[in-house]
Order: C-alpha cells, then sequence, then structure tokens
C-alpha cells in the first residue's frame, strides 16, 4: 500500500510530531551548532571579564526572581556590583528587562 501524497494537514502533523519529540528531549538544544557557538562567546566573555559559572547562575536566578518581581532588582543589581560587573551610577533607575532576561538566558547555558 502507497503512502498518500504530502498535503498541508500532513506537513503540519509531522511538525506537530516534531516539536513534540523534541519537547519529550527528543533533540537537545545545546546540539544545535548555533547555540553551540553562543555558549563559546559566552565562555570567552566570562573569562574575559572574570565571572565564574557560579556566580552567572545565582545572577540568572536573581534576574528570573526580578522578572517576576521587581522589588527583587536591587538584589539583582548589588550582586552585579558585588561581583564588580557594574557601577552603581549606571544601574539606577527602571527596571532593565532586556539585562535581565540576558542574564536568566545566558546563566542557563553554563
Amino acid at each position: 500500500m502507497a503512502l498518500p501524497p504530502p498535503t498541508n494537514n500532513n506537513v503540519a502533523l509531522q511538525q506537530n510530531a516534531d516539536v513534540m519529540q523534541a519537547m519529550q528531549g527528543g533533540s537537545n538544544p545545546m546540539d544545535d551548532p548555533q547555540m553551540q557557538q553562543t555558549q563559546q562567546m559566552l565562555i570567552q566573555a566570562m573569562n574575559q571579564f572574570g565571572v565564574t559559572p557560579e556566580q552567572l547562575k545565582q545572577l540568572g536566578q536573581l534576574a528570573e526572581m526580578s522578572i517576576q518581581d521587581k522589588q527583587a532588582y536591587p538584589l539583582f543589581l548589588q550582586k552585579l556590583r558585588d561581583f564588580g560587573m557594574a557601577d552603581a551610577e549606571k544601574m539606577q533607575g527602571e527596571v532593565d528587562y532586556q539585562a535581565l532576561a540576558i542574564f536568566a538566558t545566558a546563566a542557563k547555558m553554563v
């Protein structure tokens, strides 16, 4: 018995199956060459600025907390200063959600 020719519905079903497989662990995003390149760039930046993986993970956790509750943002800023990564005068004012997202994401890559 021959398979039916591909239809838009069959393509959509295959895409859904691919997504489900990825969600179930069938695919590791870190295997993607683009992700590996980004991870290498992150490691180079960490080495350049003297940031340890543990420090980045702490910052990532505080960034996630700050995204959920902006009252935690001063803790995030203090930790940046403690690690020598921020100047107190430069890191004042409104919550910088872009910086928080970058740190939250970067922490998951180490």
